[in-house]
């Protein structure tokens, strides 16, 4: 049943690019998921059901997602995998923009490191969580070099957090790259279980004050953020009673 499954979903990702429009795709993967809601309820009791619904619960994005997913299959709510997520998910929310960053310590060599030794000392804080194995994370840092020369000199700092990783990897990532800005090395799960970070790279952009104005974007939209956290506010104009 496992195999028919998987033939099944290789079957429609496949299909995909050769499906001329938009709303053609979007058919056939409405068509395999209603598939996989069938299977899910036929194996309910046994483990490809379990599969099926933590990869559907994988998608889900809030709490209050979850908790209504949850309602109609309460059996799952168990599940290790599905109270990870949602503690996950929890830590995302309460350190979601506009709340103050959380902070976390991280010992390595001797040396105890702290978020709070480069956040919210007034200066405009980009944290950057990676890892030398990760290929995207790689892909990343000529975007972070960038903005650094940008707006170093206007007052931005860049901090890397080296997760999932083993240290001498991480360190010799770093010297590698030439990264110029300090790491914290050997974070592991620490950071991304305390802001339910679930991939990397993770940009994190911290303002002077220490409240996070934004997270989880990267490309243009973080060079408009950073843009946007230096652009001077327009001056209020008095308007005539």
């Amino acid at each position: 049943e496992m195999n028919a499954f998987t033939e099944r979903y290789i079957a429609v990702a496949r299909s995909l690019d050769s499906l001329p429009s938009d709303s053609l795709k979007q058919a056939a993967v409405d068509r395999f998921n209603a598939t996989a809601d069938s299977t899910m309820k036929a194996h309910l009791s046994d483990p490809l059901g379990r599969i099926i619904f933590i990869d559907k619960a994988s998608e889900c994005r809030s709490t209050s997602a979850l908790e209504e997913l949850l309602k109609t299959y309460p059996q799952f709510r168990t599940l290790k995998s599905i109270t990870d997520l949602a503690t996950s998910l929890h830590n995302a929310e309460a350190t979601a923009p506009g709340k103050k960053f959380t902070d976390f310590t991280v010992s390595y060599n001797g040396t105890d490191q702290k978020l709070s030794d480069y956040a919210g000392k007034g200066k405009w804080l980009l944290v950057d969580f990676w890892a030398s194995w990760c290929g995207p994370c790689r892909r990343a840092m000529p975007l972070l070099k960038e903005l650094y020369g940008q707006y170093k000199d206007k007052g931005l700092e860049v901090l890397g957090v080296a997760v999932w990783d083993e240290p001498a990897d991480s360190e010799r990532a770093a010297r590698q790259m030439q990264l110029p800005w300090p790491q914290i090395i050997n974070a592991q799960k620490i950071p991304t279980d305390l802001y339910g970070i679930y991939g990397i790279p993770h940009l994190m952009l911290i303002a002077p004050d220490g409240t996070i104005a934004t997270r989880g974007i990267e490309g243009d939209e973080m060079r408009k953020a950073i843009a946007d956290a230096f652009t001077p506010a327009a001056p209020e104009t008095a308007t005539e009673q």
